[in-house]
């Protein structure tokens, strides 16, 4: 990956970061600032429709999934997998078009092969990273609950070994779990909000030692199994938790949520840390904070994220159907 350049500040925009107790108790807070940057620049000729997910790959590409600049007839018409470069925020390469329905979740796993989910076509896809269809789970257009079926696939992750973790959120509220060819293994979960059980497992990570983090949507937290769908532990965010993603070079978990209050007023998105070892949450940028001014005219709504090897995020925002950038801030002495 690429490391971005000349995006550095020495402040911090928004509201301060501060703490928020987890369900293990947390005890400490890591001190990071990141800052709003004008990624893409406005002469950027970027055009993209809802941005669902995101990723980044070796060359420091971000690739966006999104769900097209007009409603689907019955599909998307636009290329929905869109290539960016990762300095100047001018469109690269991209394709998809007339495939895709429902757009939703993205995970690139590292041979680079882009795995998307579609929560119409209730079906989860493996694409090489020219747009090559190798492998599909789920039949078109049908919903169900056995080893055959999704009903609104959420997401995707792929282990180091290999094998296939799929949250089958929206109507089964259950992880899938299958060999690399796609053979059917296991699953668990069921609707609930003990351990183990899910309202909306929306997204789905998985750490190299094979740690998968569920975001559990509208249980406000993010709940930790191994590969066999052991729990492990769970950790509660403010609001419904969208996207989770570990960071192996901090050990550090990213999380973004979606705050509304009493059902009627949008307050919008914030990211947090949570670190492993102290098991704190750490609010980065301050819930609704300058990309409201900046980015769009609605609160923000962070659907997912993506690190870079810098630090810097990437939160697709599919209200204001944009992607910002949010750059570490250089700690002096």
């Amino acid at each position: 990956m690429n490391y971005l350049h000349g995006m550095l500040a020495l402040t911090l925009l928004g509201c301060a970061a501060r703490s928020v107790t987890d369900t293990d108790a947390p005890t400490a807070v890591l001190p990071l600032t990141y800052q709003l940057t004008n990624w893409p620049a406005p002469a950027a000729s970027v055009r993209i429709g809802q941005p669902v997910g995101i990723g980044i790959l070796g060359d420091g590409t971000i690739a966006v999934f999104h769900r097209g600049l007009s409603d689907p007839a019955p599909y998307v018409a636009d290329d929905a997998v869109q290539f960016i470069h990762p300095n100047s925020g001018e469109p690269l390469a991209s394709w998809g078009a007339g495939f895709f329905v429902r757009p939703h979740g993205m995970h690139i796993d590292a041979g680079e092969h882009i795995w998307l989910t579609d929560i119409a076509r209730h079906q989860v896809f493996k694409f090489t990273r020219d747009g090559k269809l190798l492998l599909t789970l789920g039949e078109e257009g049908v919903a169900g609950a056995d080893s055959a079926h999704f009903n609104q696939p959420t997401d995707v992750a792929v282990g180091p070994w290999g094998n296939i973790f799929v949250t089958d959120g929206y109507g089964n509220r259950r992880v899938v779990k299958f060999a690399p060819d796609g053979r059917y293994l296991a699953q668990w979960g069921r609707e609930g909000s003990a351990a183990g059980e899910f309202i909306n497992p929306h997204a789905i990570d998985i750490s190299a030692e094979g740690q998968l983090y569920v975001s559990d949507r509208e249980n406000n937290r993010v709940q930790v199994f191994d590969t066999y769908g052991t729990f492990k532990k769970a950790y509660a965010l403010p609001a419904a938790t969208y996207a989770a993603v570990h960071d192996a070079s901090t050990d550090l978990l990213y999380v973004t949520d979606y705050r509304v209050m009493s059902d009627t007023v949008v307050i919008g998105s914030d990211v947090y840390t949570l670190n492993e070892r102290a098991r704190a949450a750490t609010s980065l940028i301050g819930r609704a904070g300058p990309q409201v001014q900046r980015k769009g005219n609605k609160p923000c709504r962070y659907h997912d994220l993506a690190i870079d090897t810098g630090g810097n995020l990437y939160l697709p925002d599919l209200t204001n159907n944009v992607v910002v950038q949010y750059a570490t801030v250089v700690q002096l002495e």
